[in-house]
């Protein structure tokens, strides 16, 4: 690269500042001689616009919250129309209120400990009793028609659905504990309902009251249904209170920091189920016309009898198709098949691509479980996509425990304990004072039988010989209790003492043995 020297440089100052002087310099008959440096340019692919992107526009960099008002009460409807009419997203939320809550629901194991670190077993049993009883139709919802695993399950179906739902606790309600949910769908927080709060002049963002921080204060709930169009009985005087949001659980999943409100979960395979269902309706009705090998009588010029009387009040030839039968056709007369050729041979590949595509895009329950097709599925393919769903379903596990089971919990505890109403087994209540000790609790989530569970079992017993895997971790893992495991367990070798039966001799281990870790000489 050439060098420019000191006149040069000043010569290229002059004519960058004054364009105009350039023209006096070429009469001078001067050559700069500048060697343009190659441009580099640098950028992500999917920044570059061009012929094949110039209609990409992927909108504002817009936060969540505005991309969710612009389309949540379309996304709503549409969401509730593809649950009672698609069938593939029936069996999505179907699938997730089986493998989230399960036919038992999400249990509660309490662990209150004493002084030296051991489970106070007399309030566990109490605490865990009364859980029990708080979670029966009469005394979980404020109708006292709905379980507490019920309610969960709904709710699970809910939040993907909707993207969101509202649970109210309502305290001093006429049932055992005095306490239940009153569970609420997301229409009845107005969306529309965005300014300042009155009287403490707060920022109001689609129905939830905000502070500073963002953080939610208070809900505005209407206490109609906007939608309860036919049993509305207070149409025009609609009601809207403000509940503080210590009193309100509101379920929903995000997916960006700046929302406020939720959005279905089945939000990014609508369009493709919607269009998918559409196209099996139409293969449907091509097939229902192919089966019925229909055929179209036609006349043939110059052929047949003379002339038969008007052409329109002429009667058109039917026949009745029926096996074995065979007719003469009338001078004249020819048959000309009609023979539509479906379902098409792509039909199958198609429709396994696209619902592959949407169980991408859903989570949770892979393919092979959401169209129920097993077809070429082995027991290492099997295993694996299964585990893969398993830990997707763990994470919603974990998230709902943590938005719903916890805070409810706690709240139910400390009301009952206020109001001394955990008792234990001789009628002494639990004492209020105590309530972190009582709170020390955690909820489980269902687990899963083993894809082959003569593997997976030696496997666990080759863990534990190795002492890689604990008993508890292990026992925890399949979904039980370990100290209720060892209570059955020792009640069992009892009851058989009393008996007189003897205990099952153990079988000799038939795993592999230990591995010896060799000490090193050195």
């Amino acid at each position: 690269m050439n060098e420019l020297n000191t006149r040069d440089r000043a010569t290229a100052l002059e004519i960058l500042n004054n364009p105009e002087s350039k023209w006096a310099v070429m009469r001078q008959g001067e050559r700069l001689k500048i060697t343009k440096r190659p441009s580099v340019s640098r950028q992500y692919d999917a920044g570059r616009v061009d012929r094949l992107t110039e209609n990409w526009t992927g909108g504002f960099a817009s936060t969540g919250d505005s991309d969710i008002y612009q389309a949540a009460k379309v996304i709503l409807q549409r969401a509730r129309d593809l649950e009672e009419n698609n069938d593939f997203v029936e069996k999505f939320l179907h699938e997730l209120e089986v493998n989230i809550i399960g036919h038992t629901g999400i249990r509660l194991n309490s662990m209150p400990k004493n002084g030296d670190g051991t489970v106070d077993k007399l309030a566990k049993k109490a605490i865990e009793s009364a859980w029990k009883r708080q979670n029966i139709p009469e005394n979980y919802t404020v109708t006292r028609d709905t379980s507490g695993p019920e309610t969960d399950r709904i709710s699970i179906r809910t939040v993907a659905r909707d993207g969101e739902m509202i649970k109210r606790e309502v305290k001093g309600i006429d049932n055992e504990f005095g306490f239940a949910i009153h569970p609420l769908e997301s229409d009845q927080l107005d969306i529309h309902l965005n300014g300042k709060a009155p009287e403490t002049g707060n920022e109001l963002r689609m129905g939830v009251e905000l502070n500073e921080w963002k953080m939610p204060i208070a809900y505005w709930i209407d206490t109609d249904h906007p939608g309860d169009l036919y049993f509305w009985s207070r149409i025009n005087n609609k009601i809207r209170v403000r509940v503080p949001a210590n009193e309100i659980h509101f379920l929903k999943k995000k997916k960006r920091f700046t929302q406020t409100r939720g959005v279905s979960w089945i939000v990014t395979a609508m369009r493709r189920l919607r269009m998918l269902g559409g196209y099996e309706e139409a293969e449907l009705v091509a097939a229902t016309t192919a089966a019925a090998k229909m055929a179209f009588f036609t006349r043939i010029p110059g052929e047949g009898a003379g002339y038969g009387g008007d052409e329109e009040n002429r009667e058109p030839i039917r026949m009745d198709a029926e096996p074995g039968l065979m007719e003469e056709l009338p001078v004249g007369v020819g048959i000309e098949k009609f023979d539509p050729q479906h379902p098409t041979q792509a039909f199958p590949d198609f429709r396994k691509a696209m619902l592959r595509g949407a169980a991408v895009g859903l989570g949770g329950p892979g393919y092979n479980t959401l169209a129920g097709d097993l077809e070429g599925v082995n027991y290492s393919s099997l295993r694996e996509g299964k585990l893969s769903e398993r830990d997707g379903y763990k994470i919603i596990q974990d998230w709902y425990i943590k938005s719903d089971k916890d805070p409810i919990f706690r709240s139910w505890l400390k009301h009952s304990l206020d109001f001394g109403l955990i008792k234990l087994d001789n009628g002494q209540p639990l004492p209020a004072s105590r309530f972190q000790k009582f709170l020390n609790a955690e909820f489980k989530g269902r687990t899963w039988q083993w894809v082959d569970p003569e593997k997976d079992v030696k496997g666990l017993a080759l863990l534990r010989e190795n002492n890689w895997r604990s008993d508890r971790d292990i026992v925890e893992g399949i979904g039980d209790d370990y100290e209720t495991v060892l209570d059955e367990i020792e009640a069992d070798e009892k009851e058989k003492e009393a008996r007189g039966i003897k205990s099952a001799p153990k079988r000799p281990n038939q795993t592999k043995p230990a591995v010896q870790v060799e000490e090193s000489q050195g």
